[in-house]
């Protein structure tokens, strides 16, 4: 196998290119091959993948430094990727059957009912039709006792006379002539296709088989079950393919026990499992199915049960438990496979699960995992004992797979107390061992219960042999209401498909490229914005697969819907003006220019804008996307800012109230900064949600205006209406952005079931953008794209026709880093295409201010919002290694008696050995320090021991107060198995901040002591000239202003010994001779501190580069006044040569005498500017630099 592998300094990502597809071609070319004959060489190939992932360069492997390759390849592969859903299906496993009662609730109907739903609604013909293999004894042995193999086996030749003694062993067991082969038939069917999933063959599958399995033990049948798929198709995947961890979702009402023991003790199989409980009374009822069996061993932590105690739990509890649970764990997870335990009989009218989920709960169920694993979902059916409910549902899931709109879903009911329980009592068991829970604050620590007494497989002490037909939970009469609803439910959620070329439409007009600075080339705000983008949409295929939407300008009435119309006039006079009055006429606005296009281009966008509302609202397309500019949600009423001059999507909004009656309407808004502009649109209209993700900084951001607070929520009418969620601290990253939207965004969203959502969508939020100085992933917007078409049909169709009432709509804000915001919109259209979802790092989690700043959000909007959880504090259980831990941190911060924060009250934390037990006490005040969490958020000078802060604020929202931000740096994983992190490592050494009159140095140091200086941002505008230095980083690092909290989570304690050392083992560099690597003799002493130049990316001077076309430079040339060779400068507008300031100090006299700014270096090919007094770097400067390069080693410089 030829493989090439690349990483591109720009992406931060490992591209890798499969020549060949791996072990199915023969050594004679063929492909044909023996069954074993090349196993031994496939598992050779197989474990050196496994090794090439852990490892990211090889000996055969090309390694590119330098790539800036983007990610063609990558979206090649993701386009690949969704090649389709393969069904299995086999007509002889409905044969299996009782031989004696024919009512029993596992027969044939159930897959017959199945099969017919999904012909009528034309899904068989949609999928890849599979038939599967009979499994052989081989794969069975991976659960299953070659005994119980054999017994099972011989059932097909026993008289029934026997084969009713054989069940007499089980419970709940089916057996007859035909059991052994509909048995193999089903795990065949599971493990083909995983291997076709894994291979890439199809994009995900579904298998509709019987008997199930999750109940089927080593060697015992149980509760219909005989063979345990599942766990057969787990073990193959990790053994046979290149799947390193697998999640094993089962919603089935009934827990799977057979399956939680399978993988009890196994860290790469996450099992989670949703079933009723009852106090441990319902079947199969099981002490370890409570939510306290959470694995042992390496395992500990990946064995997650909900139990829920009662019946009638609705849609809303499961989208819940997924919000708050499954889905935050799985980000962190990582699965390279999801299979699912898909038992229907926690679905409406199920005699044997009494629960209450709709049918089309269950595609958005499905939505939600196939975000994960790149896509590769398998389905396998277990329960499900209502036909009519039964073949709803999975038919359904089936549409879900592949790629269909989402049904529309009942209006969410209030979350039932129980679910609430049960999140609550599993998270207080794994909130040490997942970090996606920090959002759940705690109130004390305790020892781990003592189940000593406890086996992990009670099964054998509880099982009673049962041959008889279960007793149904529902009378009849039950029964017949419940079935009726499914068939009234069946015609309101009408499901739709739509033809993928409409799918999504999109506009994009050249001409609003006119609207340019015409002083400042280097404007973030650029015509290239939008071109970029647009070419690589064309580039990737997208734009192809979208229907193309002419675009238009506005009218002056549907500006007037919005904006006052002397402003309009004010604009549009604009187009009249010369340059000099239009420069005169910018300034006296914030962060805006005009040219003589202004006008036109704007009206341009907004046209643009409604025509794809047009096109969505008359059912033309499901899904739209608006390349526009300039952008809009800053503009207000009677005023332009932030580069915005007519509110783009608060005039869609209203266009969409008055010419398409559209009566709720959501605008879900994560440009960086806050759109102030629409939020003031709507702020009494109760009509409209308007949801925010921006920076706030404490209102230091822009646009600066505590209106962009948590604590505005709209006003009058509108009250609860605006919903903002504001960060107040960097590094805010992609584990912060999916749980606002898992906790936040999508409950309100599903709660308030918009007819139509637009997406204020600016990606300055994304890493690299120097304006919103975040670190979101361009694949997470794509991953919240994906998330937010489940709201684009929650409402069913008003005349019953099959329509859609809905469409998510998509207009481009900010963005101003152009390869970014060109790769984000791609991964946002293609989710919106229905393409997979690329995954996003291992270990995903959010920070513990993030935390705060969505718990303060949550808190604020639970009055208005019932669909929103409480994260009240919780007891957290502890081992006794964490509690040691924790002891110690505590006394060695109270023997420290230092405090980073003044306080007028002090809560303590402490440890009660008689009681095992962790408590916090908070005084009348609630002004709390505490000295082993991380908060920082003022000037000064601190050491390493970070504070909590926070109690403040969360009592002015209600929200009871505990230190629990003093768990983290002890409540954190400790498990060698926890997937990587994108968080910083408690090895590196703390940066230290030093103030320098108006420029900021950061310090990687060894020291016991660190300053933090918090910045206050302004506007959108290109960065003041500085010159800034800063620590090394993380591919994935962003770089923060507050640095000693960069670390969140860790206990800061620095190392001693050599910086540079670490630094290099840190980026793994595989470099031998340190002192060499950073210029030095290899003898010399490494110094504890170094620094690490980072040029600004834009400075108002590089308008004085000139053309470096005509240059030939001499790199060995002497200076223009002396002979000095060793340190020359090439001025950069006059080409001439000078020495630098540590020779004779030519050049800086050049500077003076001609005020030429810009030069650069011969020694490094680094560029200086002489009045910014900073390095900097720019794409001005790639011409000479290139020039210098090629001069200097003969060869071009790399792109």
């Amino acid at each position: 196998m030829t493989k090439i592998r690349s990483m591109s300094i720009f992406t931060g990502y490992c591209l890798d290119i499969e020549m060949s597809r791996y072990g199915d071609i023969s050594e004679n070319g063929t492909g044909c091959e023996t069954p074993h004959a090349n196993r031994l060489f496939k598992i050779q190939q197989r474990d050196r993948r496994r090794t090439r992932q852990r490892t990211p360069f090889g000996d055969e492997d090309i390694q590119v430094v330098f790539a800036g390759l983007g990610i063609n390849s990558m979206f090649h592969r993701r386009i690949a990727s969704s090649r389709g859903t393969a069904l299995y299906f086999h007509g002889d496993m409905l044969k299996h059957a009782h031989q004696v009662h024919e009512n029993y609730p596992e027969h044939p109907g159930r897959l017959k009912s199945i099969h017919e739903k999904c012909v009528d609604r034309g899904l068989f013909d949609r999928c890849l039709t599979m038939q599967p293999e009979l499994a052989t004894d081989e794969l069975l042995r991976y659960a299953h006792s070659q005994e119980y193999i054999n017994e099972v086996a011989a059932t097909a030749t026993m008289s029934p006379e026997a084969r009713e003694a054989y069940i007499t062993k089980f419970d709940c067991a089916v057996f007859n002539e035909f059991t052994n082969r509909a048995a193999r038939l089903s795990v065949g069917a599971l493990t083909n296709a995983v291997d076709s999933v894994m291979r890439g063959d199809v994009r995900n599958a579904i298998c509709l088989t019987r008997p199930p399995g999750h109940h089927a033990m080593n060697a015992e049948a149980c509760g219909f079950c005989v063979f345990n798929n599942v766990e057969i198709a787990a073990k193959f995947a990790i053994d046979r393919t290149e799947a390193n961890r697998v999640l094993i979702v089962d919603w089935d009402v009934h827990h799977g026990q057979a399956t939680q023991y399978a993988f009890y003790n196994d860290n790469k199989v996450l099992y989670f499992s949703i079933h009723r409980y009852d106090d441990g009374a319902f079947w199969p009822k099981l002490r370890e199915s409570n939510y306290d069996f959470v694995g042992e061993g390496r395992g500990y932590g990946y064995n997650i049960n909900i139990p829920l105690n009662g019946p009638g739990y609705t849609d809303n509890d499961y989208l819940t438990i997924f919000n708050c649970l499954l889905m935050p764990i799985a980000y962190e997870f990582d699965p390279d496979l999801i299979l699912v335990s898909a038992g229907y009989d926690c679905a409406l009218g199920c005699p044997l699960g009494c629960f209450s989920l709709t049918p089309s709960v269950f595609a958005h169920l499905t939505h939600r995992l196939m975000a994960l694993a790149d896509g590769k979902v398998v389905v396998t059916l277990e329960g499900g004992y209502n036909t009519e409910s039964l073949a709803d549902s999975v038919a359904n899931t089936v549409a879900t797979l592949l790629g269909d709109p989402l049904p529309s879903l009942e209006a969410v009911a209030p979350v039932k107390p129980g679910t609430v329980t049960a999140i609550q009592n599993c998270v207080s068991m794994l909130r040490t061992r997942w970090k996606c829970l920090s959002l759940f604050p705690i109130s004390n620590a305790v020892p781990l219960k003592d189940m000593s007494d406890l086996s992990t497989n009670s099964w054998k002490k509880v099982m009673e042999p049962f041959t008889g037909v279960e007793e149904f939970g529902l009378t009849p009469e039950e029964l017949a209401i419940a079935t009726a609803k499914v068939v009234d439910l069946r015609q309101v959620h009408t499901p739709f498909s739509i033809d993928n070329s409409n799918r999504v439409c999109l506009v994009y007009d050249s001409r609003m490229e006119n609207h340019k600075s015409e002083t400042d080339r280097h404007q973030p705000e650029c015509p290239a914005r939008i071109r970029r983008a647009y070419e690589l949409l064309e580039e990737y295929g997208l734009a192809r697969r979208c229907k193309r939407t002419e675009a238009r300008v506005a009218t002056r009435d549907e500006l007037l819907r919005v904006h006052d119309a002397d402003y309009v006039d004010l604009i549009e006079q604009t187009s009249r003006l010369s340059q000099a009055d239009l420069n005169e006429a910018g300034s006296v606005f914030d962060s805006i220019y005009f040219n003589k296009h202004s006008y036109d281009s704007a009206v341009l966008a907004v046209g643009s804008l409604l025509s794809v509302v047009d096109d969505i609202c008359n059912c033309e397309a499901l899904h739209g996307v608006a390349v526009i500019r300039p952008p809009g949600h800053h503009a207000e009423k009677d005023s332009c800012a932030g580069f915005c001059f007519f509110n783009n999507v608060a005039l869609a909004v209203r266009h969409a109230q008055e010419i398409h009656d559209r009566k709720r309407i959501a605008v879900v808004d994560w440009d960086v900064h806050h759109g102030n502009g629409i939020q003031h649109e709507f702020e009494e209209d109760p009509s409209v949600l308007y949801i925010s993700m921006h920076r706030f900084d404490d209102g230091k951001f822009f646009p600066g205006s505590q209106d962009a607070a948590a604590t505005a929520v709209g006003t009058g009418a509108g009250e609860g209406k605006t919903a903002n969620l504001p960060w107040n601290s960097r590094p805010v990253r992609d584990g912060d952005y999916i749980t606002a939207f898992l906790h936040f965004v999508l409950p309100l969203l599903y709660e308030f079931r918009p007819e139509l959502t637009f997406i204020a969508a600016g990606f300055d939020a994304a890493r690299g953008d120097h304006l919103g100085g975040f670190g979101v992933s361009p694949e997470c917007f794509g991953h919240m794209t994906h998330l937010l078409t489940a709201i684009a049909t929650l409402n069913p169709s008003t005349d019953g026709s099959g329509s859609h009432r809905g469409g998510l709509i998509l207009a481009l804000e900010g963005g101003y880093n152009l390869a970014v915001t060109s790769e984000a919109l791609s991964h946002c259209v293609a989710s919106l295409l229905g393409d997979t979802c690329l995954r996003l790092n291992s270990g995903i989690a959010p920070t513990e201010r993030s935390c705060r700043a969505i718990r303060r959000t949550v808190e604020v909007h639970r009055k208005y919002w019932k669909s929103l959880f409480n994260y009240s504090p919780i007891t957290c259980y502890c081992d006794a290694d964490t509690l040691s831990r924790w002891q110690a941190a505590v006394t060695s911060s109270q023997t420290a008696g230092v405090s980073t924060q003044p306080a007028t009250e002090v809560s303590t934390v402490t440890f009660t050995a008689d009681a095992g037990c962790l408590t916090s006490q908070a005084h009348a005040d609630m002004r709390l320090t505490q000295s082993l969490s991380i908060e920082n958020t003022s000037e000064s000078t601190l050491t390493p021991t970070p504070s909590w802060t926070g109690g403040l604020e969360l009592v002015s929202v209600g929200i009871p107060v505990v230190p629990e931000t003093a768990l983290a740096s002890v409540l954190l994983p400790t498990d060698a198995s926890t997937p990587p992190s994108s968080e910083p490592t408690q090895s590196m050494n703390v940066p230290e901040s030093v103030h320098e009159g108006n420029e900021t140095s950061h310090v990687l140091t060894t020291t016991a002591t660190a300053t933090s200086v918090s910045h206050a941002s302004t506007v959108p505008r290109p960065p003041e000239p500085s010159a800034s230095t800063s620590h090394v980083q993380r591919d994935d690092e962003v770089p923060s202003d507050t640095a000693p909290a960069a670390a969140a989570g860790s206990s800061m304690s620095v190392p001693q010994g050599s910086s540079l050392n670490e630094v290099v083992q840190f980026v793994n560099t595989s470099i031998d001779d340190v002192p060499a690597f950073f210029g030095l003799n290899s003898d010399d002493r490494l110094p504890e501190r170094i620094f690490a130049v980072e040029p600004i990316l834009w400075c108002a001077h590089l308008q004085s580069v000139t053309s470096a076309s005509a240059w030939h430079p001499d790199i060995n040339g002497t200076c223009t006044s002396c002979p000095n060779r060793g340190e020359n400068w090439v001025c950069l507008t006059c080409y001439q040569v000078y020495c630098g300031r540590y020779a004779s100090g030519h050049m800086l006299e050049h500077f003076s005498a001609t005020r030429h700014p810009i030069v650069l270096s011969f020694a490094d090919l680094s560029a200086w500017c002489y009045i910014c007094n900073s390095y900097v770097h720019n794409e001005v400067l790639l011409e000479a630099k290139r020039a210098a390069h090629l001069a200097k080693f003969g060869e071009r410089m790399p792109t």
